[in-house]
């Protein structure tokens, strides 16, 4: 027979409510557990994220599932967490969540892809084994289409011979774009419509699996940033609408949301009909060619 396990009033009584962390840092897509620690008035040590309440600063960044944060759009997002134990009293704690496509973070920048490297959370340093390969991985394809550009910035130039490359397939020997980033280069802002690889195949933009940096092992190169963008200087976040002339003609439109992952193909008039409330990014392609963005209001 099971054994009854029975609870006294201060096993049952929260005394203290702590967090493994007040920051935590994940990709649009991926989740990570997040520990919230109830002390009763016993010693009892209970994890109770499963068990909280959840509020948003922003919840379009990211949301709560079974106490594991799922990133949604990069952007940073206060939250707050609320026990109620079995007797009644509740108690909050906060943190931050940082979504990124490339957060600079242990556990998020995986060093040996390819290899077995190594890489300093602190100062961004990364050093790869020989010709060995380490990025971000993403557990499901992401969509940078909706973007002009991916700007990687590094702190210093490098006789590393660093490239960069990203992969439209999750199998590693497959063909990949790449870009040199040998001494004395710093910043390259990559043309995410023109990904032709070293074999002359166009890279789909909308379906990339792994990003990151090769180089020859010799000595560690140091990441400043990577990001989005549509102008390639700056984030793509915060980007201001422009307006199309009534005779400019689109041959081709998209609404995407704004981890770039496509919502509509087709005519302004579905907008309202099928987006929830949010912000969007519209990506339109003129009969000339020519490439307008601008932000979507959904009210």
């Amino acid at each position: 027979p099971g054994v009854l396990h029975t609870f006294s009033a201060e096993d049952l009584t929260m005394e203290d409510l702590a967090l493994s962390s007040t920051s935590f840092t994940v990709m649009p897509g991926s989740s990570r557990e997040v520990l919230i620690t109830c002390t009763s008035q016993s010693g009892l040590q209970t994890n109770v994220s499963p068990s909280c309440s959840y509020e948003f600063s922003d919840p379009t960044v990211a949301r709560m599932v079974g106490g594991n944060i799922i990133g949604q759009a990069e952007g940073t997002t206060e939250v707050t967490a609320t026990y109620t134990d079995p007797m009644g009293n509740s108690r909050s704690v906060s943190f931050t969540v940082n979504v990124s496509y490339f957060p600079l973070a242990s556990g998020a920048f995986n060093p040996s892809i390819v290899g077995t490297g190594s890489f300093v959370e602190r100062s961004g340093g990364f050093k790869a084994a020989k010709d060995g390969f380490g990025g971000w991985e993403y557990t499901t394809p992401v969509d940078f289409s909706a973007y002009n550009y991916l700007v990687v910035t590094l702190q210093r130039a490098s006789s590393a011979k660093p490239t960069f490359r990203l992969y439209d397939s999750s199998n590693i020997s497959s063909d990949f774009y790449t870009i040199d980033m040998k001494n004395p280069t710093t910043t390259v802002a990559i043309d995410l419509h023109d990904l032709v690889t070293p074999k002359g195949r166009t890279l789909n933009p909308s379906k990339i699996y792994k990003a990151g940096f090769s180089t020859n092992g010799t000595s560690a190169i140091y990441i400043k940033e990577v990001f989005l963008s549509m102008d390639g200087v700056t984030p793509a976040l915060g980007i201001e609408g422009i307006s199309v002339k009534s005779e400019e003609r689109s041959v081709k439109r998209g609404i995407y949301d704004l981890s770039g992952r496509q919502i509509v193909n087709g005519q302004s008039s579905m907008v309202n009909g099928q987006l929830p409330k949010g912000i969007y990014i519209e990506r339109r392609t003129l009969d000339d060619g020519t490439v307008i963005t601008r932000k979507v209001y959904v009210r």
